[in-house]
């Protein structure tokens, strides 16, 4: 999506990449973005990138205990949960941080969609 990105040696010739110059992936594609859309991508390629122990994970911009602090209810709560699933957190790591089981989380992303 950033056309000044340095390209590795191996990946020089891709097809991919040649897309990417030229017209881009998406007019490939044929897609188009709404307004909505395209802030929600101008966020993701800015958010910042950290390393775990040798993992790339994307920064999160709250901590788990910031998400979910002053939620008095289940559905300030089960917005909160998919608020820190889109801040890059993980079921399992929502559901341990809460004391529930992984199929409660998986029940309130269903419901809320």
């Amino acid at each position: 999506m950033q056309n000044n990105l340095t390209v590795i040696e191996c990946a020089k010739h891709s097809q991919l990449i040649e897309l990417l110059k030229e017209d881009g992936i998406l007019e490939h594609l044929q897609l188009q973005l709404n307004d909505d859309e395209l802030q929600k991508l101008k966020e993701e390629q800015t958010r910042k990138i950290e390393i775990e122990e040798y993992e790339l994970k994307l920064h999160k911009q709250k901590s788990l205990e910031q998400h979910f602090n002053a939620r008095n209810n289940k559905a300030e709560r089960n917005i909160a949960i998919t608020n820190a699933l889109k801040d890059g957190y993980t079921q399992a790591s929502i559901a341990k941080y809460l004391g529930v089981s992984t199929s409660t989380i998986s029940k309130v992303v269903k419901k809320l969609g």
